[in-house]
């Protein structure tokens, strides 16, 4: 796959679906979905596809490959609503490999086509996940390492040039040193536990002072101040916390709208933890835990996402061996959670996103090849599956626009 700057074409072929798209779009107030996806593997995936959605009636219009790019398993959406960055995780060897990267792309929000304009090494290993800081000018990405967790991990940032690019070099790169996980009391005598680290979320706190690390590896949440004038992090004081379970490998990280609670998804675990945030010291205090499977569940698979509805008043976490979408009430007054039940999602369900009017979540079937639109209650936070899909080879990761 060559990596020098592509121009998206389109072609004959979907061309007038485009057009249709667009002339929606301006009557109907649709959004551009992108899809990212696993290009390492028989799926025949060609990178980041381009999607229509109609949040009046959950239709979804296929506009294609907006841009061809090494698995970009994270995308992440400039404030501006003009750039989209991928986290590329696991680059060819002609890419670059074994660095991840990060390609940046101009957006156009007529016909969805994705330009790129920069790519950049993140010096480390696979980056699994990405954010723009609030202020625009910050692009900052997790190195997961390789499989052991011993290699390429790090927290990299970048400077975000006026016309989106990302320089060829991070401005910072925070080394995630593999630790000795903890002791388990249960295990065999004379278990080892190799040192390990896999930063797997990063994820800006409301204020944009913060920044919040799922540490998978060292079964932490980590934080770090954030200075949005120089981008520099520097450990918080304290540093970080422990999951609330042994061994629960901390994956992905949401914020509730008020700012209030952060809520934590274990993908090892199975479970799902609040912690009471404090904005004034960036200090997190654990409130409650709960499976996220139903309790008849055998206890396998792994959590894959999390996700707080905009109204404040529900939690989803997706379960990947269950295929499921577990639902959680959120006590308004203290912001733990209760479970309400789960909801079928089809092969592997590894990302979701709630479109931003809140009616609708998508969530992607990686091992199915198409992700599933789904009717949100907004008084019971209950699903009902539609008969929509967005069709896209081992998708991984989805933003609207």
């Amino acid at each position: 796959m060559k990596t020098t700057r592509r121009t998206f074409l389109v072609t004959a072929a979907w061309a007038p679906a485009i057009m249709r798209a667009a002339q929606a779009s301006a009557q109907g107030g649709e959004r551009l979905v992108y899809v990212g996806t696993y290009t390492n593997n028989n799926a025949g995936s060609k990178g980041i596809y381009a999607f229509r959605f109609n949040p009046s009636t959950g239709q979804a219009t296929a506009l294609g490959v907006a841009a061809e790019t090494d698995s970009p398993s994270w995308l992440a959406l400039h404030p501006n609503g003009r750039f989209l960055y991928a986290a590329n995780e696991l680059p060819p060897p002609e890419a670059g490999g074994p660095d991840g990267a990060i390609t940046a792309f101009s957006i156009n929000a007529t016909s969805g086509a994705l330009t790129q304009i920069s790519r950049s090494k993140t010096n480390g290993r696979a980056p699994a996940h990405m954010l723009v800081d609030r202020s625009g000018k910050w692009a900052i990405a997790g190195n997961y390492g390789d499989g052991p967790g011993a290699i390429g991990t790090s927290i990299v940032v970048f400077p975000i040039g006026s016309d989106g690019r990302l320089p060829d070099a991070p401005a910072q790169l925070v080394p995630h040193t593999p630790r000795p996980k903890k002791v388990d009391p249960n295990a065999a005598p004379g278990a080892a536990n190799p040192p390990t680290s896999h930063p797997h979320c990063v994820l800006m706190s409301p204020d944009n002072k913060f920044l919040v690390v799922a540490e998978k590896g060292w079964d932490q949440i980590v934080v770090y101040t954030f200075d949005a004038a120089s981008g520099m992090l520097t450990p918080n004081t304290p540093p970080a916390v422990d999951a609330t379970k042994l061994r629960a490998a901390p994956r992905h990280l949401a914020f509730h709208p008020n700012g209030k609670y952060l809520y934590v998804c274990y993908e090892a675990g199975r479970a799902v933890s609040t912690f009471a945030w404090d904005a004034a010291s960036g200090s997190l205090t654990a409130l409650d835990t709960h499976d996220t499977l139903p309790p008849d569940a055998p206890r396998t698979g792994s959590c894959g996402e999390i996700e707080v509805h905009p109204d404040g008043k529900h939690l989803y976490v997706s379960n990947r061996g269950h295929n499921s979408l577990a639902l959680f009430a959120i006590d308004q007054a203290n912001g733990t959670l209760a479970p309400q039940g789960h909801f079928p999602a089809g092969g592997t369900p590894r990302n979701f996103k709630i479109d931003p009017t809140g009616d609708w979540v998508i969530t992607e079937g990686q091992n199915v090849h198409k992700s599933f639109v789904q009717r949100i209650d907004r008084a019971s936070g209950k699903l009902t599956m539609t008969d929509v899909t967005l069709d896209a080879p081992a998708p991984v990761c989805i933003v609207f626009v």
